[in-house]
């Protein structure tokens, strides 16, 4: 194999958006008479509160030094996506000069003639959509919370417990632009706590639905409003803004629906509408960029297509339930249902509330087990969660949910409850249709971390049993057997590796063609149905739904 071959196949898709004739400038080119494109993978660094003229770039190769440039000039490098000629930049206001300096800092990739391989996205949104249309941020562009601690500026820690976030601030956003499932422009935007609340409640605003004056009016006249503008402006030169004539597609049927209806959103995420409320359900979003493979599916839940949500219940702590950049995406005005920990949750807990907190959400309601909940019409019952916990105290629960001739219930991760599934078996109104998480996730009390959580919690899991495999989450055949307890009408096996756009764990063993398998050879009164992911469903839709995922595995 030569090293051609071998640099195919270690860049895969990304062989033509960084490949370039030279490394370097040459005296035997021309540097006006070359054609000019941003480099893939820069790194934008910007501080607001310090400069609102200058910010740093950083080369591909991070080990260089990063260049200091002036707003207007970061603006026209973060904008050149496209390959363009050089007189034609220089009529613009880029001078030769300028773009042969950059060149040799690794800021541009240049070539003789157009090399056609041109990255997404461009600037120039705000002026595109002129105050008609509406600004959304760009699916491929993902953020990521920047939080300041005594210590550092950090993102958000992987499932912060204990006091892991003991005075930390959100001072800011980390915002990735991906392509192809790799990252090819990063944007760091951070700042004092003023700024991570500006670019908080400015990112859920950019979803297309509306136009750059009813964005800015989310925000007090006066500084708070001017710098706002300035960051969507920034954004817009970085290529993570475009205009938009509508929301997105599904936003349509989403919005104010006639009937209650479910949209499963991919892994354990559900949006559950009815009642005149909608409620989200362990939302987990990923951008639309994430390469294609034998684990993805061609659609992924666009996070802009959502309508306004009333209410977010969360299971439990863990990274796929509790998804701090996924959340970044909901107003923090949003009310927050969660597990309750206490006063003084132990040190191995996940700190559900302090993430939340730092992510600015403003009203959580921690939920026991039983304890009831309104929003709307619709009913939300607190039910038990057993099974993921490593034989420790965590913080859990299932939901039950009652919209109006429409019951659902959403079994997370849990593992076998025989003693609630009797309970859901003596209501006097049936559930219509469980979402039974059919992971079969089985594990090591400690093992290594790509097979799953154990290592996690090993300071508080007794020597002796760390080598002890255990099934920690029901697989096809208990979701099968506790189905045939309390008898929905309708069910359907989710929240397990593999699906959407989580890539199959170690540890994961089930699906929902297996757990649907597994009810047809039971025979019993329950038949399983396979959802469309990002597409609500009414009641009365189940009955024409297929039994099995047409979706590739």
């Amino acid at each position: 194999m030569g090293f051609k071959d071998l640099l195919d196949r270690k860049l895969g898709p990304m062989r033509g958006l960084v490949a370039r004739p030279q490394r370097a400038p040459t005296p035997e080119l021309d540097p006006e008479a070359v054609w000019y494109r941003r480099a893939a993978g820069l790194e934008f660094r910007f501080r607001p509160d310090e400069s609102w003229s200058e910010l740093d770039v950083l080369p591909p190769d991070h080990r260089r030094a990063p260049v200091r440039l002036s707003l207007a000039r970061a603006a026209a490098l973060g904008g050149l996506s496209a390959w363009r000629p050089a007189a034609e930049l220089a009529a613009e206001g880029l001078p030769t000069k300028v773009l042969w300096g950059w060149a040799g800092e690794d800021l541009v990739n240049y070539a003789e003639a157009d090399p056609g391989v041109p990255l997404s996205g461009r600037a120039g949104a705000l002026a595109e959509a002129e105050d008609a249309r509406g600004i959304a941020v760009r699916r491929s562009a993902w953020p990521t919370a920047a939080v300041e601690t005594a210590v550092h500026v950090a993102p958000m820690p992987f499932m912060p417990r204990g006091q892991d976030l003991e005075g930390a601030t959100l001072v800011g956003l980390r915002v990735a632009g991906l392509e192809r499932g790799h990252e090819v422009l990063g944007a760091t935007l951070t700042g004092s706590a003023r700024t991570g609340q500006l670019l908080r409640d400015l990112w859920p605003r950019l979803s297309g639905r509306h136009t750059r004056s009813e964005i800015l009016g989310f925000f007090d006249k006066g500084r708070a409003r001017d710098d706002a503008g300035k960051l969507l402006e920034l954004l817009d030169a970085l290529t993570f803004l475009e205009a938009r004539g509508s929301p997105p597609e599904p936003a349509v049927r989403l919005a104010a629906p006639a009937e209650s209806q479910v949209t499963w959103l991919g892994h354990a995420g559900v949006l559950v509408q009815g009642g005149g409320a909608s409620i989200l359900i362990d939302p987990l979003f990923f951008s639309a960029s994430e390469p294609e493979a034998p684990w993805t599916w061609p659609k992924k839940p666009d996070p802009r297509a959502l309508p306004p949500v009333d209410a977010v219940f969360i299971t439990h702590g863990d990274n796929d339930h509790l998804n701090p950049n996924t959340l970044l995406h909901l107003p923090r005005s949003t009310p927050i249902y969660l597990p309750r920990t206490g006063a003084y949750p132990p040190p191995f807990q996940v700190d559900m509330q302090g993430i939340l907190r730092v992510l600015g959400f403003t009203e959580l309601y921690p939920l026991a087990e039983g304890d009831v909940v309104s929003v709307g019409g619709l009913r939300v019952e607190a039910c038990p969660f057993v099974g993921e916990d490593w034989d420790l105290a965590l913080a859990q629960l299932t939901y039950l949910v009652e919209a109006p001739g429409f019951v659902t219930y959403y079994a997370s991760d849990s593992a076998r409850m025989d003693f609630l599934y009797e309970a859901l078996a003596a209501r006097l109104y049936p559930v219509d249709l469980a979402f039974m998480g059919v992971s079969g996730a089985a594990e090591p009390m400690v093992s290594p971390p790509e097979l799953g959580y154990g290592n996690f919690y090993q300071d508080w899991i007794p020597p002796a049993a760390r080598a002890h495999w255990r099934q920690h989450c029901a697989g096809p055949e208990d979701a099968a057997r506790s189905v045939g307890i309390f008898k929905p009408r309708y069910a359907f096996g989710y929240a397990a590796g593999g699906g959407s756009f989580v890539p199959m764990a170690y540890c994961d063993r089930g699906d929902h063609d297996a757990f649907a398998a597994r009810l047809a050879e039971a025979g019993g009164a329950t038949k399983a149905v396979s959802l469309p992911m990002g597409y609500p469903v009414t009641k009365a839709a189940l009955a024409e739904l297929p039994a099995h995922s047409s979706h590739p595995r």
